[in-house]
Formats: structure tokens, sequence, C-alpha cells
């Protein structure tokens, strides 16, 4: 019973550390697509006119909240 004890703590801890892992690589995936974003919006404020850059800034931020509640 105490090997098998040994076992199921070395699974625990190893299935621990992949969801670590694997959420610390979520989280800099979402840091990569909050700089994106924040490019896209500093690119459209500049290259188009207001009336689009303000919808597509809105459609935007709008992705930006959703990534937010994760």
């Amino acid at each position: 019973m105490v090997i098998l004890d040994a076992v199921i703590q070395d699974i625990n801890e190893a299935f621990l550390g992949v969801v670590i892992r694997d959420i610390l690589f979520l989280d800099e995936v979402i840091q990569d697509v909050h700089i994106q974003i924040l490019e896209v919006r500093y690119k459209f404020q500049m290259e188009l006119k207001p009336k689009e850059a303000f919808i597509t800034m809105m459609m935007l931020r709008g992705f930006h909240d959703q990534l937010n509640k994760l």
C-alpha cells in the first residue's frame, strides 16, 4: 500500500507540474495577444478614418475584454 501511495503521489506531482506549465504557457500567449491587440489598435488609429477607427476599436475592445475574463 505504501508503494501505491508513493506512485499516486508521484503521478499527482507530475500532473500538477504539467498543469502549472500549461497555465504559464497560456498566460504568456494571452500576454502576447494583448500586446498584438495594442499594436493593432495603434495602427488603426493612425491609418483609418475616425469613424472606421472607432468601429474597429470597439470591436478590438470587446475582444480584449473577453481575454481579460480568461
